[in-house]
């Protein structure tokens, strides 16, 4: 199973701005950028897991990582970091340090 333009993504996208979307390569989770003007709790970067198999995906509803905004999210190795963009500086944070509310 892949991502494709007619897969249903409703439960990632909003009336809002949703972009630089990164697909685990084992389809563990999904990490993207949320813009939404005026409200900060939606703004930044958000993880979605996979709760089903590799074949029958089943999103979980996103959680937002409590990191500085940013965009361009992408893993490190085996879930060793997170390299991302402010659109100035390029960050990189532990995985064990990013506080996500799930295990792998």
């Amino acid at each position: 199973t892949r991502l494709n333009p007619n897969s249903d993504l409703a439960f990632f996208n909003t009336p809002n701005t949703e972009f630089s979307p990164y697909l685990d390569p084992d389809k563990r989770f999904v990490l993207f950028t949320r813009y939404v003007i005026g409200d900060e709790s939606q703004q930044g970067i958000f993880i979605s897991r996979n709760t089903g198999t590799v074949s029958d995906i089943q999103w979980e509803t996103p959680v937002k990582l409590n990191i500085p905004y940013g965009w361009g999210a992408f893993v490190v190795g085996n879930l060793e970091a997170l390299l991302y963009s402010d659109g100035q500086d390029i960050y990189q944070i532990p995985w064990n340090e990013l506080d996500i509310p799930f295990k792998f």
